[in-house]
């Protein structure tokens, strides 16, 4: 119980900071890219689709792996996995 509970809240903050990030990338007030990473490693955690998107991201826009590698070690450090 304690895991679906744990997958569900990742699950949820994942989704708030893509609405974040996109609202961050329309609005000049929010650093939306950071938002929009951040959120794609904590989906990408039970997604595979998010987790071939950073895939992509970071074959594309090498400055943007080096944010991806970051943030998933903050992510994989505070989620425990």
């Amino acid at each position: 119980m304690a895991k679906h509970i744990k997958r569900i809240s990742i699950q949820t903050v994942g989704f708030s900071m893509l609405l974040l990030g996109v609202a961050g990338v329309l609005l000049p007030l929010l650093n939306g890219i950071v938002f929009l990473i951040f959120g794609l490693v904590l989906l990408s955690l039970y997604s595979p689709l998010a987790k071939r998107i950073l895939r992509y991201l970071g074959s594309k826009h090498p400055k943007a792996e080096l944010l991806v590698v970051k943030v998933e070690g903050w992510v994989f450090k505070f989620v425990g996995e």
